[in-house]
């Protein structure tokens, strides 16, 4: 792998937020990798003037520091997962990692657990289901905590990408504890040659654990995911988008 400049700064060269008098700018990084130069916003959220930038960033306790250099972490990892899907670099290639690394699981657990009992069941749902919408909402909530106080975040999201970093997986791990495990209750598959012409199916339910990890990633991420347009994600150098999407996303994961 080559050298990777990842350089953070303020964009001057758009129009300022201002209070009070004082301009404020949003982050911008610029990317640099194989003599190819390319400017993008920073997934940090944030506005600061002059004076407060040049403040933060040399002040390595500060969390927008740390943040920055998580965040130059994650272009990194992006880049050694082109090489390890065998793709030829190019900064379409390299959206395409970034815009997948940067889906925002939060967000999108959020939206799934909503989709999944405001959409799919229409009225109550029923004491499994709840017993889920439960399990979700612990797990969500165990998120939630992580991205606040973990030193390995960019922002309050946790990104796909992220969850394919060895170093931020095993600190998630280590915060959800008993919840690194997650019990839902699904349908029971009846034996279809157990069944006679006439018998009553009966649905049954059973529960069934999953790594938390692992469940978001096939309830999010894969197979077209919760919401997700596989269509995005598009480069020149791809004949089937299911398999380039797969090759992605099982590259992104070897971090």
């Amino acid at each position: 792998m080559g050298k990777i400049t990842v350089k953070h700064y303020l964009n001057k060269n758009l129009k300022p937020y201002i209070i009070d008098n004082e301009k404020y700018y949003r982050i911008y990084y610029l990317f640099r990798y194989q003599n190819r130069n390319t400017k993008i916003k920073s997934l940090l959220n944030e506005e600061l003037t002059e004076k407060e930038y040049l403040k933060v960033i040399s002040d390595a306790n500060s969390s927008i520091k740390k943040r920055i250099d998580n965040e130059i972490r994650f272009v990194e990892n992006i880049v050694k997962s082109i090489e390890r899907a065998s793709l030829q670099f190019d900064i379409k290639t390299f959206n395409d990692f970034l815009s997948l690394a940067s889906y925002p699981i939060i967000e999108k657990f959020q939206k799934f657990i909503k989709w999944k009992y405001e959409s799919k069941y229409l009225g109550d749902p029923s004491i499994y289901e709840q017993s889920n919408l439960d399990e979700f909402e612990k797990v969500l909530i165990e998120l939630k905590k992580f991205v606040d106080v973990s030193e390995h975040s960019i922002t309050n999201e946790l990104f796909f990408g992220q969850l394919g970093d060895t170093v931020v997986k095993e600190s998630l791990k280590k915060k959800l504890g008993e919840k690194c495990k997650i019990e839902i209750f699904e349908i029971k598959r009846n034996n279809k040659s157990d069944l006679k012409i006439g018998d009553v199916v009966k649905i049954e339910y059973e529960l069934v654990e999953y790594d938390t990890t692992d469940f978001l990633i096939d309830n999010l991420i894969k197979n077209g995911g919760f919401g997700m347009e596989y269509d995005r994600y598009l480069s020149g150098n791809i004949g089937d988008l299911k398999a380039y999407m797969n090759n992605l996303i099982s590259s992104i994961l070897e971090n």
